[in-house]
């Protein structure tokens, strides 16, 4: 048996071996950092490893600062020094900078003026004068005779549809019930906008998607109720506001299950926002917690890698016509592919509720996603 001391110098030996006999250097990181030509100038998001909190991560750089707290790390505006700091924190997954996407103006056409319908639900669940996109949306065979709507009473109700948009103007007698109670919900402001109001640079563009979801005369779900989710800088929407958008509407549709009246979530996206990896991040969770994702396939006239609609958990729509083709014009129409969209809906010459509570004929897979979002909410 060797001697105590001969122990003692043994350990100390190969703990010297092991792990070296002065202090360890700390590994070295340099977390990727993404930039787009496209962006918010200085606003930066930075996500986090799992289970790294922003407690640790201020410990690590030895300072604190202001930033927007996000379910996958934060915002903030950082400069050239910190951002060099923030990269090398082994706790940083990845940095990137805040994308803008495609004003829905782009995607907006008034096209040829048509009467308003008058048809409205009554108590047989029957529509009698309605668009002609609610009568093929529930017709049993193409070019129906019969222009009326079929639809479950009380369509949609117990579920929630969030519009993610422009904003929505209301109310309005086409967003309410029979009673005139406003089904339209001002849920969560991510804009640089001070209220609600759908001010956009489309003519009412987050207000005609509502319609096409539940609007009571041009709507499929009429029952359904509607989260107003506004979340465009400067009418274009971009990365951060769609993620503090998406964390804000998990974390209600979380709250909600609890609820016996509640049956349902579903997430409207008509618009083109940048590919990142955040908004990736973002839409997986979405899904994850249950909810169903839906969005436009674009109106670019071909098959491009558009997002979010090309996200595998995503639901695209393109837009046809009451002809049952591709909707396309010179120069634009419907996007397609066989990778690139899941459903086609009505998506030209659409009857639609502006936001003036007018009749705005309108033209776009904006609004061929909120039929299938309607739809969505009635098999709910």
């Amino acid at each position: 048996m060797p001697n105590a001391a001969f122990t003692t110098t043994l350990l100390a030996f190969l703990t010297a071996v092991s792990f070296g006999a002065t202090t360890p250097t700390p590994r070295a990181c340099e977390a990727p950092y993404y930039r787009y030509e496209d962006n918010v100038p200085g606003v930066y998001l930075v996500n986090f490893t799992d289970g790294y909190t922003l407690q640790q991560h201020f410990d690590t750089l030895g300072q604190t600062f202001d930033v927007t707290k996000l379910n996958t790390g934060y915002s903030a505006n950082l400069t050239d020094d910190l951002l060099s700091e923030v990269r090398a924190d082994c706790g940083v997954q990845f940095i990137e900078e805040d994308a803008l996407g495609l004003s829905p103006a782009e995607d907006d056409n008034n096209i040829d003026d048509f009467s308003q319908s008058s048809g409205f639900l009554d108590r047989r669940a029957k529509q009698k004068d309605a668009p002609w996109p609610l009568v093929q949306l529930s017709a049993s065979r193409q070019n129906p005779t019969d222009d009326t709507y079929y639809h479950v009473e009380d369509s949609g109700q117990g579920v929630d549809v969030y519009v993610l948009d422009s904003g929505i103007n209301h109310p309005q007698d086409e967003l309410t019930d029979d009673n005139g109670n406003d089904r339209i919900i001002d849920g969560f402001n991510y804009s640089n906008d001070l209220d609600y109001t759908d001010i956009g640079p489309a003519p009412g563009h987050g207000t005609r998607v509502a319609s096409a979801i539940g609007g009571k005369g041009y709507g499929v779900a009429k029952s359904v109720t509607l989260y107003n989710v506004k979340f465009f800088h400067n009418g274009f929407p971009d990365t951060l506001g769609f993620v503090r958008a998406m964390q804000a509407i998990i974390r209600k549709h979380d709250a909600r299950k609890t609820q016996s009246s509640f049956k349902g979530s579903v997430i409207n996206m008509s618009f083109s926002l940048k590919k990142t990896l955040s908004s990736n991040k973002q839409l997986d969770l979405a899904y994850d917690a249950g909810i169903s994702l839906v969005a436009g396939a674009g109106n670019y006239g071909y098959g491009p890698n558009h997002h979010p609609s090309t996200h595998p958990k995503v639901i695209s729509v393109a837009g046809s016509t009451n002809g049952y083709i591709p909707w396309e014009e010179i120069g634009t129409g419907s996007n397609y592919g066989e990778k690139q969209i899941d459903l086609w809906a009505p998506g030209r010459r659409l009857p639609l509720c502006n936001r003036n509570g007018k009749l705005y004929p309108s033209v776009g897979t904006s609004f061929a996603a909120g039929y299938v979002s309607g739809i969505l909410a009635i098999f709910y």
